[in-house]
């Protein structure tokens, strides 16, 4: 089937066209794009303070005496004599 010239002008002119779109578009939208990603990740990190001054510096403290308590629990002091001086 032979192309017909006038339809690879078209075809030629259409592609053209769809280039220079999608150079101007990224042209346009990348600094706003980029903009709106910075500022989406300020406000991830500020949540992340948020949340780290509200739930884990006021809970360490209470973490650490939980944590204590539970690895002392089950020793009693006279056994805990009895195995420093190595009985």
């Amino acid at each position: 089937m032979p192309w017909d010239p006038l339809a690879l002008v078209f075809l030629g002119t259409i592609a053209l066209a769809s280039l220079v779109q999608t150079a101007l578009l990224v042209g346009f939208q990348i600094p706003e794009v980029e903009g709106t990603v910075e500022k989406a990740a300020r406000r991830v990190r500020h949540a992340g303070e948020v949340a780290e001054r509200l739930f884990v510096r006021p809970f360490a403290a209470a973490a650490l005496a939980l944590a204590l308590f539970r690895a002392f629990r089950g020793i009693s002091p006279a056994g805990a004599l009895l195995k420093l001086r190595g009985r």
